[in-house]
């Protein structure tokens, strides 16, 4: 059985920083304040929210915890990056007001953006030569709409990755 340990704790950290920092500032921002006049910039948040949670460090370990897979480590880690982003939109969409959430997931993109601008041979070839500032929007997506709920993200990822055990469960 393949265990990925992206769902639960990480969902659950993601919810609670979103649900504490995020929800209290932008109940902050609907009472006049007149010390400050500048909003909060959820873009920003965004972007820290996808830095801390894409870490390709943390995505690495949590990699090095599968059994096997077929793929090079660096397309490996970036799987795991891909999934961790469709976490992160997902529970930013789930609990942010849209006006809030819409800045929050642009920040998400622009991290995504930058993070995935620099190709390796290893992912070029896996990937078929398509640069990874393409296949990263596609592959978030694709985790988006497949692995909810979070049950499946672990059949996703082991058919993404070619790891054969787990391959006819999709």
């Amino acid at each position: 059985m393949l265990v990925v340990p992206i769902g639960g704790p990480i969902l659950l950290l993601t919810f609670l920083w979103i649900l504490a920092g995020f929800r209290k500032s932008a109940l902050d921002t609907k009472q006049p304040d007149h010390t400050n006049k500048s909003s909060p910039d959820f873009r920003a948040f965004g972007i820290s929210l996808a830095n801390i949670l894409m870490d390709p460090d943390d995505c690495w370990r949590d990699v090095c915890m599968l059994r096997t897979y077929k793929a090079p480590g660096p397309v490996a880690n970036c799987e795991m990056a891909f999934a961790r982003a469709a976490i992160i939109k997902n529970a930013v969409k789930r609990l942010q007001p849209i006006p809030i959430a819409t800045e929050m997931l642009g920040g998400v993109d622009a991290f995504v953006e930058v993070t995935f601008a620099n190709d390796t041979p290893e992912t070029l070839k896996y990937y078929k030569n398509e640069r990874l500032s393409v296949i990263a929007p596609g592959a978030i997506r694709y985790y988006e709409q497949n692995v909810f709920p979070l049950e499946q993200l672990a059949d996703v990822f082991a058919h993404r990755l070619s790891i054969p055990a787990c391959l006819p469960r999709i």
